[in-house]
C-alpha cells in the first residue's frame, strides 16, 4: 500500500518500505496503535537521514512528534514499521 491522503494536509501509510519523493513541510509526526511492546519504527528522509524513530513501551502505544518550526525534507523512506498507522501531518 502506498501513502494515501493529500500531501498538502496529510500521508497516511500503515506499509514499512512505503516512499514518497517530493518537498515536504512537516508539523507532526504521529505513530498510531503500535500492537506490542518493542515494535519499531524508522522513518528517513531521501539521503537517508533519520527525521524520526520509535520503539514502542508497551502494547497500543501513541508516540507524537511535533516540529514547532516544521521540518522540511526531500521525500520519505518509511524503513521500519513493526505495526501501527504512520501520520503526517502538513504545514
Amino acid at each position: 500500500m502506498a501513502f494515501s491522503g493529500d500531501p498538502g494536509k496529510s500521508l497516511i501509510t500503515s506499509t514499512a518500505t512505503d516512499t514518497y519523493s517530493g518537498r515536504l513541510a512537516i508539523d507532526s509526526i504521529h505513530w498510531a496503535e503500535a500492537v506490542a511492546a518493542g515494535d519499531a519504527v524508522v522513518v528517513k528522509d531521501s539521503l537517508g537521514t533519520i527525521i524520526f524513530q520509535a520503539k514502542a513501551s508497551a502494547a497500543n502505544v501513541d508516540v507524537l512528534k511535533n516540529f514547532q518550526d516544521g521540518l522540511f525534507v526531500d521525500g520519505l523512506n518509511v524503513a521500519t514499521l513493526g505495526s501501527g498507522t504512520l501520520i503526517f501531518a502538513m504545514r
